[in-house]
């Protein structure tokens, strides 16, 4: 048996973005892990915790600038989008 992922696209705005980004899902989530941001070499520079609901304002102005990327994962979905850091 084997456990099937499926990833859908989240909305990130504003992009580019200076102090603080809202992170828009297609659907409505409850205790999702984590909101993870990662750099292009795949390291995570933030983890958000306990999240719910479908969408979530995040102050990173304490990230460098740079390419993000972003993923939710829920249950056997993980929700990704890019994000500008100016």
């Amino acid at each position: 048996i084997t456990e099937q992922t499926t990833t859908s696209t989240l909305s990130v705005y504003p992009n580019p973005s200076v102090n603080e980004i809202t992170i828009q899902l297609p659907v409505l989530v409850t205790e999702a892990d984590a909101v993870l941001i990662n750099a292009g070499s795949g390291q995570v520079v933030k983890k958000i915790k306990h999240i719910n609901g479908n969408s979530f304002t995040y102050d990173i102005s304490d990230i460098a600038t740079g390419n993000y990327i972003l993923k939710v994962q829920h249950g056997e979905n993980v929700y990704s989008g890019k994000v500008l850091k100016q």
